[in-house]
């Protein structure tokens, strides 16, 4: 029988479905980097994918993870946002910035184009290649995650900001986990 959990983490809770075996490595040993991805790119990139409730997929075990209270978080917001986050025209500059030190002559109508479907609203917007854009502006920027869905959905980039680990196994387990301690964003 899964342990009931005893204590809330510090920061933010986040919920890991995946196999028994899978949950009890990750308890005992953390967040393993080479093992990111197996299963595929991921919709914001490379990284751990964790959810702010509980949810029972990839194998129907759940682990627990605090994220460190003072983990850098950017904030996307919708899972496909319609309209630019506020700190867009920086991830556009940064880029811009990192194009032309690769490629000095790169036209500026050329960025523009690749701005706009980088820019939710805009009639060209390729979602996908802003999740892209998304993941490589976190990086550069040294975000430790990458929230979405309206902070449901999380994307950890530097595995250390996990900062506390408990394998819980089903679903209720995790239900009462959730219920006892509620949601708290990293730096409340």
């Amino acid at each position: 029988m899964p342990r009931r959990p005893s204590a809330c983490p510090p920061g933010q809770l986040l919920f890991h479905s995946t196999t028994r075996e899978a949950a009890r490595d990750i308890e005992a040993n953390g967040i393993d980097p080479e093992s990111l991805n197996q299963r595929d790119a991921g919709f914001y990139g490379s990284g751990f994918y964790a959810s702010a409730h509980p949810q029972n997929f990839y194998g129907g075990r759940i682990v627990a993870i605090g994220i460190h209270p003072s983990a850098r978080v950017l904030e996307v917001g919708a899972l496909i946002p319609t309209t630019p986050p506020k700190w867009h025209a920086d991830m556009l500059a940064s880029l811009h910035e990192r194009i032309l030190a690769h490629r000095p002559n790169y036209p500026d109508s050329r960025f523009q184009e690749l701005a706009a479907t980088l820019t939710p609203g805009s009639p060209t917007f390729q979602h996908l290649e802003f999740n892209s854009a998304v993941h490589g502006f976190a990086q550069h920027r040294g975000y430790d995650a990458v929230s979405f869905a309206h902070g449901s959905e999380f994307v950890i980039l530097k595995p250390h900001i996990a900062a506390w680990f408990k394998f819980l196994g089903n679903i209720n387990v995790a239900r009462r986990l959730f219920a006892q301690c509620g949601q708290r964003k990293p730096g409340a």
